[in-house]
């Protein structure tokens, strides 16, 4: 019809971007609190996000968890719970390709800061965020939160985006079929390494989660985010340890 475009297959599978299993949920929320010191004399700085739980069931399953219980309910109920909105029937993995976004609890919530221009300037971290994840995530399938902190705008990170299929995970990097798509890097071209061959910009013994590696995903890339990095023997250890997690877009962290 005059004045209208149909889009190509093409162009309609690009836009298959994942982006709505992110949705935005205030900071003030949680009440959230962004700090940082600065020392200019070591060049040290120490960044801290503090949070209130609501307790009172907005965000479903999150405030319930304790040392003892994970879960916050009986194991069996909550595995049904998840599964019946898009988990696996094993409960241990998610199914990206059934991640609507649109769940009550298969669902995975995310706030944002931003940092003063000063403390930018003094640390090169830009960006503070917290997830709410109350159906877990691939390696760590209990409820939590995540904490995350970016040395990208949210208004940059938000024109991140790769062909997902409709899930999570961004597809293989011979699917992508955008230039952006691309810059995820999970075929692992381009990304600095050290003379060792290990990445830069992670802990020792951690590795960014490419194209073909045996893992329940494609890769460790996600729409808004990145190409996730971590240490895989901290995925089979005890789980009240916190999991550091690295990200690359572009060859950037």
């Amino acid at each position: 019809k005059k004045g209208k475009t149909a889009k190509t297959s093409e162009q309609a599978t690009c836009a298959v971007t994942g982006s709505e299993v992110w949705p935005p949920f205030p900071a003030s929320d949680l009440k959230m609190i962004l700090t940082t010191d600065v020392n200019t004399s070591t060049c040290q700085y120490d960044i801290s996000l503090a949070y209130q739980p609501r307790g009172d069931g907005l965000y479903p399953i999150v405030d319930s968890p304790t040392a003892e219980n994970f879960f916050g309910m009986d194991p069996i109920e909550y595995d049904e719970l998840c599964t019946a909105e898009g988990r696996l029937e094993d409960g241990t993995v998610l199914t990206p390709e059934e991640h609507s976004g649109l769940n009550e609890h298969y669902n995975h919530f995310v706030a944002n800061m931003g940092f003063s221009e000063r403390a930018m300037a003094a640390t090169g971290i830009k960006n503070a965020g917290m997830d709410i994840v109350p159906c877990g995530q691939i390696v760590t399938p209990f409820p939590h939160y995540g904490i995350h902190f970016w040395s990208a705008t949210y208004e940059e990170r938000a024109e991140r985006a790769c062909y997902t299929g409709g899930g999570i995970f961004c597809r293989d990097y011979s699917e992508q079929c955008t230039e952006g798509g691309r810059k995820f890097q999970t075929n692992g071209e381009g990304i600095p390494t050290c003379d060792d061959g290990s990445f830069k910009n992670l802990p020792k013994g951690a590795s960014f989660v490419l194209d073909g590696m045996p893992f329940p995903t494609p890769n460790g890339a996600s729409t808004n985010v990145g190409l996730h990095g971590l240490d895989f023997a901290d995925t089979t250890g005890d789980p009240r340890n916190p999991l550091i997690l690295g990200l690359n877009y572009d060859s950037n962290w």
